[in-house]
């Protein structure tokens, strides 16, 4: 007996309107896309604690799997990876979503580095201008802010610096950084934002990853073609 239902891997592209499930925090997003109109997307559960500070009007790249029941014509479609980091579209947000406070910034990401004694005598005024001189040069200045701290109360340990991230940056949570050297700064910082090389087209390795689930779609489809 062949099986009623045809599934599909492609990847979709849309503006997040909001949560489409009060009973079940983040597992069921509410998208609008220009060619399909507004979608219901399921949320594959492992990706749900990284879309909890989704805020509506983001533009969302995200591979999705869509089951097609061939009897009904019924359409069900599931988040199975996040391609691309999301960004917001303030004109485009304000003609979806009429109620959205677009004046409200996001919150940037906080480095807190302290300047007690301690950490003032191993270096922590250089490692603090060494961040900004980073930040500056990579244009993060308005994503991500440093703040000065008077003591995180654990001089043995200095110099000290804490990168508060939310839950979608490369390393979410806090990290604490402890005898941290001038010389490690650049590296510190690279790992918590990510620069794209201009020598690498952005979104390649993206290309390649839907390039390999249409392959692996194809050979299952084939497969259960033959057995029909």
């Amino acid at each position: 007996m062949s099986n009623p239902q045809h599934k599909l891997i492609r990847p979709l592209t849309g503006y997040f309107l909001g949560w489409g499930d009060d009973r079940t925090p983040h597992r069921y997003l509410k998208l609008e896309t220009d060619n399909r109109g507004e979608l219901l997307v399921k949320v594959a559960k492992q990706l749900r604690s990284h879309i909890q500070d989704w805020q509506p009007g983001m533009l969302v790249n995200l591979l999705t799997q869509e089951k097609i029941d061939r009897d009904t014509g019924c359409r069900k479609i599931k988040v199975k990876e996040l391609l691309v980091t999301p960004s917001i579209n303030i004109d485009r947000s304000v003609n979806l979503i009429s109620d959205l406070i677009v004046s409200t910034p996001i919150a940037p990401i906080k480095i807190q580095v302290c300047q007690g004694s301690s950490c003032r005598r191993r270096g922590s005024e250089k490692i603090c201008q060494m961040m900004q001189n980073h930040l500056e040069q990579n244009d993060l200045t308005d994503k991500v802010h440093i703040e000065s701290v008077k003591c995180l109360h654990q001089c043995k340990a200095a110099p000290q610096a804490i990168v508060n991230s939310p839950s979608t940056a490369a390393i979410p949570g806090k990290t604490h950084y402890r005898q941290l050297q001038p010389t490690q700064v650049q590296a510190l910082l690279a790992k918590h934002f990510p620069i794209a090389s201009k020598s690498e087209p952005i979104g390649s390795n993206i290309v390649e990853r839907i390039d390999n689930y249409f392959q692996q779609w194809s050979i299952s489809t084939a497969a259960a073609s033959s057995q029909l």
